[in-house]
């Protein structure tokens, strides 16, 4: 996954949009040190973007799927950090 670059790319863009909000979503397990996930680099970097208003972070569980059905139909636009 390239999340900062593409998450930099996507802060910079948005802040040109009126009413546009970028929101980050990464479950939790990325931010618990006792985690396979944990990535202290990256929730920072994340975190000093959210407080700067770059961007929202929401930090959680996986969804399962009614509720990222649910939250995903309330999306214009969702990108997923893929790197090919």
């Amino acid at each position: 996954m390239a999340i900062l670059p593409v998450v930099g790319v996507l802060a910079e863009t948005v802040s040109g949009l009126v009413g546009a909000e970028l929101a980050v979503n990464i479950h939790h397990e990325v931010a618990d040190p006792a985690a396979h996930a944990y990535d202290p680099g990256l929730m920072a970097r994340l975190r000093e973007l959210a407080d700067r208003g770059a961007l929202t972070l929401r930090v959680h569980d996986y969804l399962d799927d009614d509720r990222l059905w649910a939250y995903l139909s309330g999306l214009d636009l969702s990108v997923l950090p893929y790197w090919a």
